[in-house]
């Protein structure tokens, strides 16, 4: 029945001082128009408060990721001083043999010698 009042032409003035749509139409209209506005509105505040959820989960992501970049460029710089330290040892340690060396060859000479 109104695709009909479409087909006259009619304004909405004269559609509604014609009682071309029925009132009971209307205020079923009007009763679901506000269920659906106040179920959007709920939908709405849930979204704004998983969005505040997510951004404080993604707030502690950054900060947990943050404090393990800083812990792990600490155990890098750590490591990296100590193996310098062993590698050092290890240069002193190969310079102090080779008196030791020396030393193991005149005992064996001296060996052959008795």
């Amino acid at each position: 029945r109104f695709y009909d009042i479409e087909d006259k032409g009619l304004s909405e003035l004269e559609i509604l001082s014609q009682d071309l749509i029925p009132k009971q139409f209307l205020l079923n209209l009007e009763a679901e128009a506000l269920a659906a506005a106040s179920e959007l509105g709920m939908l709405m505040t849930m979204l704004h408060s998983s969005m505040e959820k997510i951004t404080g989960i993604s707030v502690q992501s950054m900060s947990a990721l943050s404090f393990s970049t800083d812990k792990l460029t600490e155990s890098i710089t750590n490591s990296v001083a100590q193996m310098n330290s062993f590698l050092l040892s290890c240069q002193e340690l190969e310079n102090n043999s080779k008196a030791v060396y020396e030393l193991s060859a005149q005992i064996l000479e001296i060996k052959k010698m008795l």
